[in-house]
């Protein structure tokens, strides 16, 4: 059965991650939800969020290509 998560909210740590792989890329996500991987999925961070600003530049860096896709609430 395939789900579609609609808004995912999470207080997320520049220490933990979690990776998605397809097509051979591998992402690695610390302090965006993993979530950001489904383009109908809105993101929140939680107000308890940690968050390091150079974990944070680098990792939308690496992962811009789906972000843009993003629709916006």
């Amino acid at each position: 059965m395939k789900k579609n998560i609609y808004v995912a909210i999470a207080n997320c740590m520049p220490n933990a991650g979690h990776t998605f792989s397809k097509g051979g890329k591998k992402r690695v996500f610390r302090s965006i939800l993993v979530s950001a991987v489904n383009e109908n999925t809105i993101l929140f961070m939680g107000a308890g969020t940690v968050i390091d600003m150079d974990v944070l530049e680098k990792e939308y860096e690496n992962n811009k290509d789906i972000l843009l896709r993003k629709k916006r609430c």
